[in-house]
């Protein structure tokens, strides 16, 4: 949630770094975690919680948001 709020509010996060392999596939080499939870956010896998600068939003899913912050 709190990785949500820091895009939701645009705060800067860590970048994702990727490599690709000798097969061709691309392999998350940092990042993995915030890239699983904005998928799963945005596949509405969950919903937003204990946030502190927009607690309005607590119990809200990807679905529940404006298309703007979508």
């Amino acid at each position: 949630s709190r990785l949500i709020e820091s895009l939701l509010l645009q705060i800067p996060i860590p970048p994702l770094y990727f490599v690709r392999l000798d097969t061709g596939k691309i392999e998350v080499v940092d990042g993995q975690q915030r890239l699983t939870t904005l998928i799963r956010f945005v596949t509405n896998q969950f919903e937003l919680q204990k946030l502190q600068k927009l607690s309005n939003l607590n119990g809200a899913g990807f679905k529940d948001l404006t298309e703007r912050d979508q």
